[in-house]
């Protein structure tokens, strides 16, 4: 198979942008070969849709396990203005799997910036399970597309990793789940993230969408503040998260950062 790509560099969260229209069925397969191609390093993959499902949209993408991703949507917009020969800055209304509505992107072609206003979480909880040691004192935050835990002061480890999933997903059948490691003494925070469509699971070097789910739940913990933002610094590099509440109520939330963007590259992969 034939196909035109490009390779999006948001915070170390290296994704593969697949021009050339592919049958969804064929996904899972397309995103496999891409992801073991050694010299791009990604960890995932996006689908640009030649036709956006809203006439008010400016454009659509489907990640390969149709989960939702912070990082691909931002990093689309750029790459919208790069296809539009647009300069500047830019203003964008983005589709991307996982979301019910689109999502405003906007981008500075000059300095690389991009930001998104994402989706508002679903439910933002603190657990304590008498069951599960583990998960104490920890958080939940459900959004549209990926379900996020934040864990603090635990080693990020694959072992301790399944350990969570197995326990989140024995229950409920999630389209992705994220495990955002913090180390609060290095202030570093590890993703890793699952996603079952694909049977796929890996360290990131930076999660979107998990930078997010942190920073709603350290705004819901801080009741001193209305607006939270933080620059979550991660394996790849650095996201900042803006967050809006009133009292206990979020009411908006952001994530931005720069995005290196690579030039259209085609090649044949076997399916």
């Amino acid at each position: 198979m034939k196909l035109d790509i490009i390779v999006a560099y948001p915070a170390g969260n290296t994704t593969i942008f697949v021009i050339t229209p592919v049958s969804r069925i064929l996904y899972k397969n397309v995103a496999e070969n891409l992801l073991s191609i050694e010299r791009y390093h990604a960890e995932q993959v996006a689908f640009i849709i030649p036709a956006p499902e809203s006439k008010s949209s400016d454009g659509r993408i489907e990640m390969a396990g149709l989960e939702f991703c912070g990082n691909a949507t931002r990093s689309f917009g750029l790459i919208l203005a790069k296809q539009k020969l647009l300069r500047g800055k830019q203003e964008f209304s983005l589709e991307i799997s996982g979301t019910k509505e689109p999502l405003d992107v906007s981008v500075d072609t000059y300095s690389g910036e991009a930001s998104v206003s994402l989706p508002l979480p679903l439910s933002t909880e603190t657990l304590s399970p008498d069951d599960f040691p583990l998960l104490k004192d920890s958080s939940m935050v459900k959004m549209d597309g990926i379900t996020h835990i934040i864990v603090k002061d635990i080693p990020a480890e694959m072992e301790t990793f399944d350990n969570i999933k197995e326990y989140i997903m024995k229950n409920e059948q999630l389209p992705a789940l994220g495990v955002m490691f913090y180390d609060s003494v290095k202030d570093l925070m590890t993703p890793i993230v699952h996603v079952p469509s694909i049977d796929m699971t890996y360290f990131e070097n930076s999660c979107g969408s998990g930078t997010a789910a942190f920073a709603c739940a350290a705004a819901l913990a801080d009741k001193k503040t209305n607006s939270y933002k933080k620059k979550v610094s991660q394996p790849g590099g650095e996201i900042t998260a803006t967050v809006t509440k009133k009292e206990d109520t979020i009411e908006s939330v952001e994530i931005s950062g720069p995005v290196r963007i690579g030039p259209v590259i085609s090649l044949d992969i076997k399916v």
